[in-house]
């Protein structure tokens, strides 16, 4: 990372982005250990229809839908810590409702869904890394063709949070494979099975209110004024109310129930980036042993087929594109988030860790050089080449690399399969 590289070229790529309405908002934050600041700045408005829209800040909340699953999956950690549950425990000794999962195994010649018994059991290790079973059925054409089989509208995650709408068959053998899904959500009742409380009552008074986390709860600061979602609509930007959940939920799922901000959870990954302790207040959330081999450990046995870690296979395009993150490097899953195990050609260190979230929220944390990035915005679908394209600057900025010239091109944190929402991909895998 070169000390003296500037940044102020990311205001420029930022402002012009918002400003052309090719996006609704959009915010960037990079720190380095000690909770400096070498990059931070918020563009736009919070939604694009309203006359009585305000500026979007790096306290401004909006849901932050995927980004809650490493919150979570610190929560769990926690639980391990006090010895609350262990990490190979399966998964039924505190939510007996995942013994009744099956394993959707095909579809006979009449289009029904074979479903079995799994040989393996769901351990919490296999929830924390993504290896459970669960898939997402907008990622996944198996479990996608079964929710249409089964009746039930696609991606109802979104829409109504409950351990009814987790309930998809097994795509795999858990164990076996490594592919995002659901995982989160089911740890997140794990949590409360071993426990006794609420999710939310475990996170917030483990997490938030001890690193005032002020920004960040089961919904908007009353008196507030969020990040409206918005969606394309015949080529023109529309706030999306509906995509906004209502009120609390039916049940707190772990991997997307929270409203968060720029700022509360870059305070979160700096926290981890310094070893479970915050630099700043001092506050303790993880010891360095767990955060040492659950955080930065990959979690998936030698067994376990990596291959699709990273990738996003697109069954509803009105949702997500397909992509590849860090393209052509060996990646697996830790207890928190992806990890990559080897070098980005202009970015981040092998061994960091970093994911994604679905309004086209995405991040990275690397203890080797000691410095984190986030980019947050608030568009449908995901993959979104914009704020992809922002991101991979702002990554290659903090690392002492120019930006991109064009959009995908080698070197870059990604690459995407399909066209987006704006233009045809460059540099498409």
């Amino acid at each position: 990372m070169a000390e003296d590289m500037s940044f102020e070229h990311l205001n420029t790529l930022f402002k012009a982005a918002a400003e052309a309405k090719t996006l609704p908002a959009v915010a960037g934050i990079v720190l380095d250990r000690s909770g400096k600041v070498l990059y931070e700045g918020a563009f736009g408005v919070t939604n694009l229809d309203s006359d009585t829209a305000v500026p979007y800040t790096l306290s401004t909340m909006t849901p932050i839908f995927s980004c809650t699953k490493p919150i979570t999956s610190v929560a769990a950690l926690q639980l391990v810590e006090r010895g609350l549950m262990g990490i190979d425990d399966p998964a039924e000794m505190y939510v007996p409702e995942i013994a009744d999962i099956k394993l959707l195994d095909g579809f006979d010649d009449c289009g029904s869904p074979n479903l079995r018994e799994p040989k393996n059991k769901i351990t919490i290790r296999h929830l924390l890394s993504h290896s459970s079973g669960f898939t997402y059925d907008f990622l996944d054409e198996n479990t996608y063709r079964w929710r249409i089989t089964d009746g039930q509208a696609p991606a109802e995650y979104l829409a109504a949070e409950s351990m009814k709408a987790m309930s998809t068959p097994l795509a795999f053998e858990p164990g076996t494979r490594c592919c995002y899904g659901a995982s989160t959500d089911w740890l997140g009742f794990v949590i409360e099975g071993a426990t006794g409380l609420g999710l939310h009552e475990v996170i917030e008074r483990n997490i938030l209110v001890p690193l005032g986390m002020n920004s960040t709860g089961r919904e908007i600061t009353p008196g507030a004024v969020g990040l409206a979602m918005h969606t394309l609509v015949d080529g023109v930007l529309a706030a999306s109310p509906e995509l906004v959940p209502s009120g609390i939920a039916e049940k707190d799922c772990g991997g997307q129930y929270l409203y968060s901000s720029p700022h509360d959870f870059a305070t979160f990954l700096l926290t981890l980036l310094n070893e479970g302790t915050h630099p700043l207040s001092g506050v303790t959330i993880l010891e360095k042993e767990t955060v040492k081999n659950f955080v930065f450990t990959d979690l998936l046995s030698q067994e376990c087929d990596s291959s699709l870690a990273g990738f996003l296979t697109t069954q509803m395009p009105e949702l997500t594109g397909s992509a590849e993150f860090l393209p052509g490097i060996t990646k697996g899953w830790s207890g928190t988030w992806m990890m990559n195990h080897e070098q980005s050609p202009r970015g981040r260190s092998a061994g960091s860790g970093g994911w994604l979230a679905i309004p086209n929220h995405y991040y990275w944390v690397d203890p080797t050089k000691g410095i984190l990035g986030l980019v947050m915005s608030g568009i449908l679908p995901l993959a979104n080449r914009k704020v992809l394209g922002l991101f991979d600057n702002l990554e290659r900025t903090a690392y002492g690399h120019a930006p991109a010239t064009q959009f995908g091109e080698p070197g870059s944190n990604v690459t995407l399969d399909i066209k987006d929402d704006l233009t045809p991909t460059e540099g498409s895998r």
